[in-house]
């Protein structure tokens, strides 16, 4: 069995910070005179959420991982993992290491929804020259599943919100022949979103890859408890970086990331999804006004300030003196 005894002293503290004290919920009321009393009818009572949505720690998922080996079948190995971060990942087996955490590519890219929550699994190998998997059965596709996510309140499921986010060693890239920028590849479930324009389909990014009629698949269920699960399905392929210039997908033949994670986002009950489409084009519409006045206009101010014809700064150095020195007279 894994390890589970890391530290939770971080995780606790941010779930801490973090979480804004409940308000009770003031009940709707009608209030009725019988004699000389007066009756409340509480009705409408709805239950208080917290403002902002969280996983609950205490509660850990199960992560499980599963591949096929020609000589081995169904290889499959699974962990209850606390929240944490990557460096307090757990071994499973083989060649791989294991961690679960709140937060993710989405929140890095600031492509998050205000009313939501990410959650990740992420994966590393034990030795960097070893393969991932060894002897895959490449026709058949890789499982990821983040089993038993418990959240503070009621959610939504949202498999658009899928990413798959790969990393590669930059002296990997290096002895390949990859620029810098090739360092990071990403896998999506939306046909779409490009997360807020911080990535490049085509260059470093596979939109789709996990929506249903891509590559792989991504399905979310939640239990009668409110238990959350999110399961990845992706070929093998899927981890070779796009600016590979060797177009063979065979295990051994194509540059391996170090790192991987899959992570989802979901909403709080009810919370209406970012139509990002809409939200670039605004930012178009914003950004070509902008050019065409040549400044940000704020009522009242222009920016850059213009600065006074008198204007000198303080404490400014004296003028240079280029003149040439006389020669001395002899």
């Amino acid at each position: 069995m894994p390890n589970l005894s890391g530290p939770m002293t971080v995780l606790v503290t941010l779930a801490t910070a973090f979480t804004v004290p409940v308000l009770l919920a003031q009940p709707d009321t009608a209030n009725t005179t019988q004699g000389s009393e007066t009756v409340s009818d509480v009705t409408n009572q709805q239950p208080a959420y917290p403002s902002i949505l969280l996983v609950e720690p205490e509660n850990h998922p199960t992560v499980s991982l599963a591949w096929h080996s020609h000589s081995r079948g169904l290889v499959r190995y699974a962990a209850e993992l606390p929240y944490n971060i990557d460096a307090q990942r757990v071994h499973l087996d083989d060649n791989v290491e294991a961690f679960a955490a709140v937060g993710g590519t989405r929140i890095s890219k600031a492509a998050g929804h205000p009313q939501g929550s990410v959650v990740k699994a992420g994966f590393y190998k034990n030795d960097p020259g070893a393969p991932w998997f060894s002897d895959i059965d490449t026709s058949k596709h890789i499982t990821i599943t983040v089993r038993g996510v418990r959240f503070n309140q009621p959610v939504d499921l949202h498999t658009d919100t899928a990413l798959l986010h790969a990393k590669y060693a930059p002296e990997d890239l290096e002895s390949c022949g990859l620029p810098g920028d090739a360092r990071e590849c990403f896998a999506t479930g939306s046909l779409t979103e490009n997360l807020n324009r911080r990535v490049r389909p085509g260059i470093d990014t596979t939109l789709g890859a996990l929506a249903s009629g891509g590559d792989g698949s991504v399905t979310a269920t939640q239990d009668e408890d409110g238990l959350v699960t999110y399961t990845f399905t992706f070929p093998y392929a899927l981890l070779r970086n796009l600016q590979d210039p060797w177009y063979s997908t065979l295990p051994g033949t194509f540059l391996e990331p170090y790192h991987f994670h899959v992570e989802f986002q979901v909403l709080k009950a009810g919370a209406e999804p970012l139509d990002w489409v809409q939200l670039n084009r605004n930012n178009d519409a914003l950004r070509e006004r902008l050019e065409r006045e040549g400044s940000f206009s704020v009522p009242g101010t222009v920016f850059p300030p213009e600065a006074p014809e008198d204007f000198e700064p303080k404490d400014a150095p004296p003028p240079a003196d280029n003149t040439e020195p006389e020669e001395a007279e002899t």
